[in-house]
């Protein structure tokens, strides 16, 4: 990564500054400046270590910039800029060396070496089967999917699971309403039970189940339970398939009650004094490590809560042997991160295995109108109807546009909309548009020959430096991605490379007489194509040759 490469030639430089010789290590940034102006790099260095030894960041930059040593040959110039920043320019040269790097890589472009085998299980969607996917579970199935292929990327050893909430009382309220959806369709007196789920899917579990195991279906309690709840739990499977999402394993609640592994945890709490009774239940002492108050394991009744299962859940993921739990959770979840936490920790683990991310919600809406009604159900859409409305590319996509913690906006006219309005139509055309240029330049008798036969130095344009230096940020994004756990970061980046061919492409004539440079601008959108495609690769977004 050139970001490490540069720190490492600033540091070098600050250890040969006398006027820091008694200075400690310090930690300092480099970023890419907001404006090309300030170079290709920046380093705050110096602002770092001026409150250190007391004396004007000015001078000390000026001090740590004569002992740059650049011995890989990256920089062009350096510069200082007020109050203290060191800028750093990079010489052509070392741009062409990245078209030749990314041809060289081409679909292996972007992996990294960070994750180092890690074992990580990224846990998403885990919708109680008692009902279609909704649109938030879109958005995280969307966002787990996309972070999953990045996690993948840079070399962690990650598994996906779908946590099945198959027991307690949503599920038996779900059982009785099949049960009283069955009944009606064969004409019995219905006693419907109190929140019952009274949607037309009810009505067509019921209808598939007496097809197939006939009326004594529901007089067989456990068999009517397990086959309701598998019947949606496929209608879930085939929507996931639908929205081009896989999981690696489905993790049924109830075999941590049928293991006794809830017993279990529970008993082990108690000997280590973790849990405690009161008033006839029993309670973790999650105040203790953090929470705000103690949390309710087994009520007074000696019936266990859903936070024992998840305990025993949590504890089944670290005996499997992984380094880091990642779960994505919808933001309802907010006050519940602070009682698993301490419930890691009451179970002798360190919390940093466990990596929580909440998100906010989806509105959906039809240009300035919000679509509260679904017209195939009379209900709150579901996640079917979106994809069968706006298709599968263009759903992931706007689902990723957005930070994770902000509430997103999903306008279903503009995602149709062929224009560059449409954030996924405008990347995709970007896409395609490029394709077409080459394939263009293969009908002229100008295929391209590769990049060992071209000579890149004749790229001299802004637009086209511009574009190498963008296509360039692309490791860094997979690595900001994968560290920090924030995967809207790729449709922005994926939008920058777009808007700068489209740049280059307006100011730029790439098939010319000149034929050795068109073979040079024919490298540089070879490399374009290879990046665009593997960014939308990760966002499990198609990439269209033609549109």
């Amino acid at each position: 990564m050139i970001r490490e490469q540069i720190r490492q030639i600033i540091k070098s430089a600050v250890s040969k500054t006398k006027m820091l010789e008694k200075v400690k290590k310090f930690e300092f940034s480099i970023e890419r400046p907001r404006h090309k102006k300030y170079g290709d790099w920046s380093t705050n260095a110096a602002l770092i270590a001026a409150p250190l030894i007391k004396k004007n960041p000015m001078d000390i930059a000026q001090a740590i910039e004569k002992n740059i040593d650049d011995t890989k040959g990256f920089l062009d110039k350096v510069q200082i800029a007020p109050p203290g920043f060191i800028n750093m320019f990079f010489k052509k040269d070392w741009y062409y060396q990245v078209i030749e790097r990314i041809e060289d890589l081409d679909e292996k472009f972007g992996e990294l070496d960070i994750g180092k085998g890690q074992k990580v299980l990224l846990e998403y969607v885990s919708a109680n089967p008692v009902g279609p996917l909704h649109l938030g579970h879109g958005r995280w199935a969307a966002v787990g999917d996309t972070l999953a292929n990045v996690l993948r990327k840079a070399s962690y050893d990650l598994k996906t699971e779908f946590y099945v909430n198959n027991y307690g009382l949503q599920i038996e309220i779900f059982t009785a309403s099949v049960k009283a959806a069955a009944m009606e369709k064969l004409g019995r007196k219905v006693q419907w039970p109190e929140n019952a789920y009274r949607g037309k899917y009810i009505h067509s579990i019921a209808g598939s189940l007496l097809y197939h195991y006939g009326p004594e279906i529901i007089e067989q309690e456990d068999e009517l339970r397990n086959k309701a709840y598998m019947t949606e739990l496929e209608e879930i499977k085939a929507t996931l398939k639908k929205a081009k999402v896989s999981f690696d394993n489905y993790f049924e609640e109830s075999t941590l009650h049928e293991n006794k592994n809830i017993e279990d945890i529970i008993s082990s709490l108690l000997k280590k004094k973790e849990a405690y009774k009161k008033d006839e239940a029993l309670l973790l002492n999650t105040s203790k490590h953090g929470d705000e108050k103690d949390r309710v394991l087994v009520r007074s009744n000696n019936e266990s809560t859903y936070f024992a299962a998840d305990i025993a859940y949590h504890q089944n993921k670290l005996e499997r042997g992984f380094d880091k739990l990642i779960n994505i959770w919808g933001a309802d979840h907010h006050g519940y991160v602070a009682r698993v936490r301490a419930a890691i920790i009451a179970l002798g683990e360190d919390p940093k295995k466990l990596e929580i991310i909440l998100g906010q919600l989806v509105n959906l809406k039809k240009g300035s109108k919000p679509v509260k009604m679904s017209k195939r159900t009379g209900e709150l859409i579901t996640l079917d109807d979106l994809i069968d409305e706006v298709g599968v590319d263009a759903l992931r996509y706007t689902f990723l546009t957005k930070s994770t913690d902000t509430t997103l906006d999903f306008d279903i006219d503009l995602v149709k909309e062929q224009s560059d309005k449409n954030p996924v139509y405008y990347v995709q055309y970007a896409h395609a548009r490029i394709c077409s240029i080459l394939k263009f330049a293969k009908e002229k008798r100008l295929k391209y020959k590769g990049v060992k036969d071209v000579n890149l130095k004749l790229l001299k344009e802004e637009g086209e430096i511009d574009l190498i230096k963008v296509l360039e940020e692309f490791e860094e994004i997979v690595e900001k991605i994968a560290l920090n756990l924030t995967p809207h970061l790729l449709t922005t980046y994926a939008n920058k490379l777009a808007t700068s061919f489209h740049y280059f492409y307006s100011k730029i004539r790439v098939i010319s007489e000149d034929n050795n440079l068109s073979q040079a601008r024919l490298a540089l959108l070879n490399t374009a194509h290879i990046t665009l495609r593997n960014v939308l690769s990760l966002l499990g977004v198609s990439a269209p040759e033609k549109m």
